[in-house]
């Protein structure tokens, strides 16, 4: 499938949601909690109610709730013609992708960026939630920065950005997005998403290490 551009369904730039002015902060560094992969690869253990995506390289993997029925494996591609890995999963994406008026998840493996931060800006949301905070997240596999949304949208979903490198220096920067009503929904997303079987072969030839993110069209 051809975005031509690229990574703008990821951004909730805008919402439907009723006006709320959000409180955005950045904390002081701190790691956070949430459950995270402990190896790369593709993940062991799975909720039942969860199913297991991976995109159509096998380069990335989560898991996803099995209501969420309405799956895109991928891939995108970004404005010089390369094509990267990238999941979606909702209820339904298209609302998903431009409100927090239904949940679900996007994993995009991004050409590698140092400006972690420029990404959280740049596809993170504006508005629409009561409170925005960004992060330090680091688990066994990533390590980046989190941005977390509460009570967004006319139905008070959590929101969650991950950004982040892989530790073992798989050149690509993972970017997924959630938002659920039910937080363990999320945890459970945050559990599984990991590199997939296929990364090596992957990211060798779709993904060049640099230091700035591919450019996209907004």
């Amino acid at each position: 499938m051809i975005i031509v551009t690229a990574v703008v369904a990821l951004a909730l730039l805008t919402t439907t949601a009723p006006p709320t002015e959000p409180t955005t902060t950045v904390a002081a560094p701190t790691t956070t909690t949430a459950p995270a992969p402990t190896t790369t690869g593709v993940p062991t253990t799975i909720p039942e109610d969860f199913a297991l995506l991976s995109d159509s390289t096998d380069g990335i993997v989560v898991a996803a709730p099995i209501e969420w029925t309405e799956t895109n494996i991928g891939p995108v591609t970004l404005e010089d013609g390369t094509e990267i890995p990238y999941i979606a999963a909702s209820t339904d994406i298209a609302t998903f992708q431009m409100s927090f008026d239904a949940p679900g998840l996007q994993y995009i493996a991004l050409p590698r960026t140092d400006d972690l931060l420029g990404l959280v800006h740049e596809f993170g949301p504006r508005e629409g939630c009561a409170t925005l905070e960004v992060t330090e997240y680091s688990n066994p596999v990533f390590e980046g920065v989190i941005q977390i949304g509460t009570d967004c949208g006319p139905d008070g979903l959590t929101w969650n950005m991950v950004v982040a490198n892989p530790i073992d220096g798989t050149p690509f920067t993972a970017l997924l997005q959630i938002q659920a009503a039910d937080t363990e929904r999320i945890s459970a997303v945050l559990l599984t998403f990991n590199i997939g079987p296929n990364a090596d072969a992957v990211f060798v030839t779709t993904t060049a290490p640099s230091t700035t993110a591919a450019p996209v069209t907004t």
